[in-house]
């Protein structure tokens, strides 16, 4: 595996962050700096290689200095976060710029990063679920995430079957790959929310 180097970043990019106002006053040399290669050593300082601390904080110069300037990484980016495909190039950075800067967004930055500055194609070695969260169903609500078709017809159905007509039980049939779990992750909010209480009896098989 290559080793991590700022020296693959252009000149516009390692100033924005070197002379930021969200870089310590400490490390910001103290008289304007052109030359990127007098500069590399103090990214060291910042950061010797992409974190989720650097992320957070320079997230403004990553998506103008680097994501505009890279359209396949953006791309993989774009399709890791949103779990879709864009030919749009200019709204997939707009999108971007304006989704919460949650774990998979961190991740998948520090990997675009990551993948400029060793060379090397990361993206396809990494798992979007390498940092997999706790979600509280009962905090959650199941229409903010983006279903299929298919996904959205099945829970119709069964909120008809459960919910209209107090159905006490159901039969769920759906291939693998179809995201069972999401489903009835959904199902079981919207049960929680008609009795007070998840119905215990639900049951996925895959």
């Amino acid at each position: 595996m290559n080793v991590f180097t700022w020296d693959n970043f252009d000149e516009e990019f390692i100033i924005s962050v070197v002379y930021s106002e969200k870089t310590q006053k400490e490390l910001r040399p103290k008289r304007k700096i052109n030359d990127k290669n007098m500069l590399i050593p103090t990214m060291d300082r910042i950061a010797p290689y992409p974190t989720k601390e650097f992320v957070i904080k320079y997230r403004e110069e990553i998506e103008t200095g680097v994501l505009k300037k890279y359209p396949e990484i953006t791309e993989k980016v774009y399709e890791r976060v949103s779990n879709s495909h864009s030919s749009n190039y200019l709204s997939m950075i707009s999108e971007l710029s304006t989704k919460p800067l949650g774990t998979t967004m961190v991740s998948s930055y520090i990997t675009a990063l990551s993948e400029i500055g060793s060379g090397e194609s990361l993206f396809e070695y990494q798992s979007k679920y390498n940092n997999p969260i706790s979600i509280d169903l009962r905090k959650s609500i199941y229409n903010e995430i983006p279903l299929y078709d298919f996904q959205e017809d099945a829970i119709d159905k069964l909120y008809e079957s459960i919910i209209t007509n107090n159905e006490e039980r159901g039969l769920l049939v759906m291939p693998t790959g179809e995201r069972v779990i999401i489903v009835m992750g959904a199902i079981c909010v919207i049960k929680s929310r008609v009795s007070g209480t998840f119905n215990k009896y639900i049951s996925c098989t895959a």
